[in-house]
C-alpha cells in the first residue's frame, strides 16, 4: 500500500472513527489507472474472443489468487547442499 501511495495512486487520510487505521482511497490518478486496466482487460478479452462470462473470469481470478496466497505462505523445502 505504501508503494501505491508513493506512486500517487492512493491517498491516506485520518480516520476519525479509528485513529490507528487511516482511510485509504483512490486518487484521481489511481482512478484513471483502474479505468485503464479495465479497458485493457476488455480489449484483451475481445481480442482473445473468450466466450466466458465476466463472473466466471472473476471466480477464476479469485481461485488463482487463493492458490497464490497458499503458495506464498507455504514453507519452502530445504534445498540440498550442492557445494561438495
Amino acid at each position: 500500500m505504501n508503494a501505491l501511495i508513493a506512486e500517487g495512486l492512493l491517498a491516506s487520510t485520518v480516520n476519525p472513527a479509528h485513529k490507528r487505521a487511516p482511510l485509504v482511497s483512490l486518487t484521481v490518478r489511481g482512478e484513471a489507472f483502474v479505468r485503464a486496466i479495465a479497458q485493457h482487460e476488455s480489449r484483451l478479452r475481445a481480442r482473445l474472443k473468450l466466450n466466458v462470462p465476466k463472473a466466471d473470469l472473476a471466480r477464476a481470478a479469485d481461485t488463482l489468487q487463493a492458490v497464490r496466497e497458499v503458495l506464498e505462505t507455504a514453507e519452502s523445502p530445504e534445498l540440498p547442499d550442492t557445494s561438495r
